[in-house]
């Protein structure tokens, strides 16, 4: 994800410690979660606990690419990765339909597939 092709121009695949600021500007990773998850039903399983959105992200619940190429998690929860790299792997973020938390480590491996969300480089 840290290939540089992924963003449009001024752009960027946050790195590890982006998402881990991101974590602690929302009150810190127990509840940032649900402030990042849309709120209601329409895309996410019962009970998409504590999602409110009010970060106005709107995360949707994408699930992930194996390295088989079977789509798993689709509609519970939701993957991001960043540019930080951890050997096979890399570091990302998730959210789940049944915890507020904003949950990170060393996920798939970069065969695999997780969504991207790109931010906007600071000036």
């Amino acid at each position: 994800a840290g290939t540089g092709k992924l963003c449009p121009k001024g752009w960027h695949v946050p790195t590890k410690d982006e998402w881990i600021a991101l974590g602690t500007t929302l009150g810190g990773d127990v509840n940032a979660g649900g402030l990042l998850k849309e709120a209601g039903l329409e895309h996410w399983k019962s009970p998409n606990t504590d999602a409110t959105n009010e970060s106005g992200f709107t995360a949707l619940p994408g699930g992930v690419r194996m390295t088989n190429g079977a789509f798993n998690f689709i509609g519970e929860n939701t993957y991001w990765w960043s540019s930080t790299e951890s050997g096979t792997h890399a570091y990302g973020s998730y959210v789940t339909y049944d915890s507020a938390a904003l949950n990170s480590g060393t996920l798939n491996p970069k065969e695999g597939g997780l969504s991207v969300r790109c931010i906007k480089d600071s000036k």
